[in-house]
């Protein structure tokens, strides 16, 4: 079909935000308690293209971003809020379970925090919650039932009225399991690396 350079194009692109917004995220949580650090930083090893081309980076050859650049606004920001979820190829009537994180990069705790998580259009659970400064902290646990037709998870952390942190998911997205021996010993390999 003439559209299939098109789609195979923009698929590549979900997928370059899809990692990078994994990468991000697993490696923000890592920051720990107590200033502790785990993960003292990281970087964006390509951000910008230096001719037309198709990459990676999130800044095109002309100045313009491209579809990760909003991501990585979004979860570089000083306070993230976090959903730790088995990337899985998810059907209607699955639970979707997970951990909710808040990384807070800020010098001063964040206290007096409401977490809303919406699937879709629909509110699906809420909490109270607090961070102490310069931290990442699990705050709860959440378990979502999926119904048909559903596509995207948004998390909104907000102290009195302020927006304070927002993430999405798009649980379309997954990592599909190794089929082969060799394909799960590697993939077992960088989960221990990463771990």
């Amino acid at each position: 079909s003439t559209l299939f350079p098109y789609t195979t194009l923009f698929r590549s692109k979900i997928c370059d935000v899809a990692g990078l917004q994994i990468l991000v995220e697993h490696m923000r949580r890592r920051a720990g308690s107590q200033g502790r650090r785990q993960t003292g930083g990281l970087a964006v090893w390509r951000w910008n293209d230096p001719w037309p081309a198709i990459s990676w980076s999130v800044i095109d050859a002309f100045g313009q971003p491209k579809l990760a650049y909003e991501t990585l606004r979004r979860i570089y920001q000083p306070v993230l809020v976090s959903l730790e979820y088995p990337l899985r190829a998810y059907r209607p009537n699955d639970q979707l379970c997970g951990t909710l994180w808040v990384v807070n990069d800020r010098l001063e705790a964040l206290v007096d925090c409401h977490l809303t998580v919406w699937l879709d259009d629909g509110l699906v659970h809420e909490q109270d919650c607090s961070a102490l400064a310069n931290t990442a902290t699990p705050i709860g646990q959440v378990a979502v039932d999926l119904p048909a037709g559903f596509a995207e998870l948004r998390l909104e952390l907000r102290q009195r009225n302020d927006l304070l942190a927002q993430n999405v998911y798009d649980l379309r997205f997954h990592d599909r399991s190794p089929r082969r021996l060799d394909q799960i010993l590697r993939r077992r390999l960088v989960d221990i690396i990463l771990g």
